[in-house]
């Protein structure tokens, strides 16, 4: 072989391999696109998206009377120093934040997610008075003016402005409350305990009997929201020691979408306010009269879900609590999560935000593989047979909130569901049991507890009315 071939068949060679490694840098290239952010049609047959848990921080102020922590926690970029040890976050925002800075964000590019069909979940995390109902805007008013609303008032709005008018939608709310392992439906009766159950096709968990609510307006999803919590805190005025920090707020909003020749679309966007997480390693609370479920049980299975899947451990405890079974697809399911723990350099509260931050911050390794949820005929079928039942239970609810108001009586029958024949007045239904906290004196009230456990916003605005 002469020179000139040698070095022709060379360059062959070269050229060979070169175009082979374009080709696999091409086939990687293809392949990290159809694992990554996927959009289109794509979505409509089941490819998900692999993204992690966004996990952010958020500092209050100290308000008038307030004393700073002899050790507060450092904030150093996205990461902050507490108990010696660094911590990071996708976001950190400071004293200085205001909602409408953490609403564009963490919010605003998430709203999109949601009208192209995936689910999305935002959760507030931390101890009590550290502005978790204040960031969230759980406990919001119409008829109140706020300078800087939470998260909810902002989406809602943004979400209406941004529905095309030439796609056929559906916008339903619902608002629930898990307390002592217990489901209340706070927009029928909230005396009324709610069975969740384990949806084998959709390897998730629903509840029974919910009544979704059907809004056309922003105000209208808003004012369903204030409805919830004005029944809530209802049950407050009776029994002050129901109203406890553990309990947690799910307020989901479910966008249905019809476009010609294309699937119909079903998303869900998840609103979470997270009970209080302070002394989740402490004994339980001691109780009398009417025993029910741990307090504690859905932090805990939260927090060791959240650990597992991190350590990718095959065994997830979602069924061990009601909190964890509802929120399933959130913690490394079909969802689009972000989780926001609040925090406070308040004396005395540093040491309770050690264990939030350190979940927190753990939660952004876990990895969701949420997809577009189109409908397939079998699916839209059943989906059609659930809004049957439920335009059914709304309206016996709304006939039931007619009797309720002629006759005055706390006694209305109510829907036929899951063997409740009536509802019961709220002191046949919920038995009031003294709550007592390790620390507190065998002697201590439930109103001296509540003053010790109560979680009012520290941003001025009202938690639990009277």
């Amino acid at each position: 072989m002469t020179d000139w071939q040698k070095e022709r068949f060379s360059s062959s060679r070269g050229h060979q391999r070169f175009l082979k490694v374009s080709a696999a840098a091409r086939r990687a290239n293809s392949e990290e696109n159809r694992r990554g952010n996927v959009r289109g049609l794509k979505g409509y047959f089941g490819m998900a998206r692999q993204i992690n848990i966004s996990s952010s921080l958020r500092c209050r102020p100290l308000i008038a009377k307030e004393r700073p922590a002899l050790y507060p926690i450092y904030f150093r970029g996205n990461a902050v120093s507490v108990d010696r040890r660094l911590y990071t976050f996708d976001r950190v925002f400071d004293q200085r934040s205001k909602n409408e800075k953490i609403f564009k964000e963490l919010v605003f590019d998430k709203i999109d997610d949601l009208i192209q069909g995936y689910n999305v979940a935002f959760m507030t995390y931390g101890p009590t008075k550290t502005g978790k109902s204040y960031t969230m805007g759980t406990f919001y008013n119409r008829q109140k003016e706020i300078k800087d609303p939470g998260i909810i008032p902002r989406t809602v709005r943004e979400i209406f402005k941004r529905i095309r008018k030439d796609e056929q939608y559906s916008v339903k709310v619902s608002f629930v409350e898990v307390i002592y392992e217990e489901v209340y439906d706070l927009l029928v009766d909230p005396t009324v305990e709610r069975v969740v159950k384990e949806n084998d096709a959709r390897d998730a968990f629903e509840i029974e009997c919910l009544l979704e609510i059907t809004t056309q307006t922003a105000n209208e999803a808003l004012d369903v929201l204030a409805k919830g919590i004005s029944t809530r805190s209802g049950i407050a005025n009776f029994a002050k020691n129901l109203r406890s920090p553990r309990a947690h707020l799910l307020y989901t909003l479910t966008l249905e979408v019809r476009q010609n020749n294309l699937p119909v679309r079903v998303s869900k966007m998840h609103f979470v306010e997270i009970g209080t997480a302070e002394r989740v390693s402490s004994p339980e609370p001691r109780r009398q009269k009417k025993p029910r479920g741990r307090p504690l049980q859905g932090l805990v299975t939260f927090n060791k879900i959240i650990n597992n899947l991190t350590m990718d451990k095959k065994i997830l405890p979602y069924r061990e609590s009601k909190l964890t079974s509802i929120l399933k697809e959130t913690l490394g399911g079909n969802c689009i999560t972000v989780l926001i723990v609040c925090v406070s350099n308040v004396y005395g509260k540093t040491e309770s935000s050690v264990e939030p931050i350190r979940i927190s911050s753990t939660a952004r390794r876990v990895i969701n593989k949420p997809i577009i949820n189109a409908l397939n005929p079998e699916e839209q079928r059943r989906f059609i047979e659930r809004e049957a039942e439920n335009n059914e239970r709304r309206q016996e609810a709304e006939r039931n909130a007619n009797k309720r108001k002629n006759k005055g009586d706390d006694a209305v029958a109510g829907p036929s569901c899951s063997g409740d024949a009536t509802f019961r007045s709220i002191s046949e239904e919920r038995e009031i049991d003294y709550l007592y906290v390790p620390g507190a004196s065998s002697e201590s009230t439930p109103e001296q507890i509540d003053e010790d456990y109560e979680d009012d916003d520290p941003h001025g605005t009202i938690i639990f009315l009277k």
